[in-house]
């Protein structure tokens, strides 16, 4: 019969295996840095209208490759005026991305009342990220771009979207949740 201690010991020594065996499997992940070349210009088109269901007009500016073609869409939506916090990811646009920079309802030159994250403003996150999805230029890929409030205009009925940081190589996914973000990178 086994004792007690090797019992113990031998249960000690299944946690220690069974702690260890992600370990050594995610040794061999490693965290490659974003590099596609820089390989595009960049056209601007700015006060963009995008009409809301309520016929309430936002405008944006739209940064895209100066190339014909499809490509994912970062938005950014924000009170502080698109031509000051609509900053362009000119790294990310040089590689293939569209930026849209929006001023929500009633900020800047977008028509409507302001309401400060309200539901108002949570559909016209919705609106704008299924207006981006519908445009020539992209590919139907569609994310938020920013930091704070300038990535947080999502809707209550969100679509799939990816929300990156504004730090080169961070980015976050957001499904239904309400709460946290989930690790996507690099994008596909």
């Amino acid at each position: 019969m086994y004792s007690r201690s090797s019992a113990l010991a031998a249960v000690v020594l299944l946690i220690v295996v069974l702690l260890l065996a992600p370990a050594a499997q995610s040794a061999d992940l490693k965290w490659t840095p974003y590099d596609r070349p820089a390989q595009y210009a960049t056209v601007v088109d700015k006060e963009v209208p995008i009409m809301m269901r309520d016929g309430v007009v936002l405008y944006a500016d739209v940064s895209r490759p100066d190339a014909p073609g499809r490509y994912p869409v970062l938005i950014t939506m924000t009170p502080y005026s698109k031509a000051i916090a609509g900053e362009a990811p000119g790294y990310l646009i040089a590689r293939g991305y569209v930026h849209l920079a929006v001023d929500v309802r009633g900020q800047g030159s977008s028509g409507g009342t302001w309401c400060n994250r309200c539901e108002i403003e949570q559909m016209d996150g919705y609106e704008v990220v299924q207006w981006a999805a519908a445009q020539a230029w992209s590919d139907g890929n569609v994310g938020m771009y920013g930091s704070s409030y300038r990535r947080s205009s999502r809707s209550p009925r969100r679509p799939t979207t990816t929300a990156t940081s504004g730090a080169r190589g961070a980015t976050r996914t957001s499904r239904s949740s309400r709460r946290g973000w989930r690790s996507s990178w690099p994008p596909r």
